[in-house]
């Protein structure tokens, strides 16, 4: 029997995440198992295009669309029925009944069991997942946690989550093992795996014609890397 595997992001805009996700999907072998790919949010552009068709795509429901926008830029929208939703949003947060309304949220969104659940992405992605029944829950770390913890308006709900109902820890980097858990102390459940690069394709693109290498212009070019 196949098993059933549900990645968790909270939007899809093709950013650096999107893209090892995207690299994990194209190297996983489907003779075994079925992988589906929850969108909470569809704001943005990118995964949907790029994930293999042989990807089940699953997208939230309006319940999630403002998880992924600052109270502030909600209230500058001056879209009445977000701003509500946001107040509600973060006073769900604050009072830890969150995770009773995802559990509803669930209920609407997935219609099987699944043997593995990972939110792949930092923050409201990992109470999605704690929220389930799934048979192992694994958040995956790609914040160095020290420069930029997404959590921290919420450490009371999320160290419930990370002790409780999180049975795996992924980080990226060591560095980003360390300060993760110099806050949440789950350094037992906490394993390391580098992100995944498709050689081929970068091989491929660097076979691309370099349009400034022919130009009199000074260009700089600036690549930030976590290690």
């Amino acid at each position: 029997m196949k098993k059933n595997i549900l990645f968790v992001v909270d939007e899809q805009r093709y950013g650096g995440v999107s893209k090892v996700l995207v690299n994990i999907l194209n190297a996983i072998d489907y003779t075994d198992k079925n992988i589906d790919v929850l969108i909470l949010h569809n704001v943005g552009k990118g995964i949907k295009e790029n994930i293999p068709d042989v990807v089940n795509i699953i997208s939230g429901t309006s319940f999630f669309n403002t998880i992924d926008i600052n109270f502030k830029n909600v209230v500058k929208s001056k879209n009445i029925i977000n701003i509500f939703n946001k107040i509600k949003l973060i006073a769900y947060m604050k009072t830890g009944i969150i995770i009773d309304k995802l559990k509803k949220e669930r209920k609407k969104l997935l219609n099987k069991e699944y043997d593995v659940e990972i939110a792949f992405k930092d923050g409201f992605s990992v109470l999605f997942a704690s929220a389930g029944n799934s048979k192992k829950k694994i958040s995956w770390l790609h914040t160095d946690y020290e420069k930029f913890d997404c959590t921290r308006k919420y450490k009371k709900l999320f160290n419930k989550v990370y002790k409780n109902n999180i049975d795996t820890v992924v980080a990226i980097t060591n560095d980003v093992k360390k300060e993760f858990n110099n806050i949440y102390d789950c350094n037992n459940k906490t394993i390391v795996i580098e992100n995944l690069i498709d050689d081929k394709e970068v091989i491929k693109l660097g076979e691309i014609e370099n349009p400034y290498e022919k130009s009199e212009n000074l260009n700089f070019v600036w690549v930030r890397t976590i290690i």
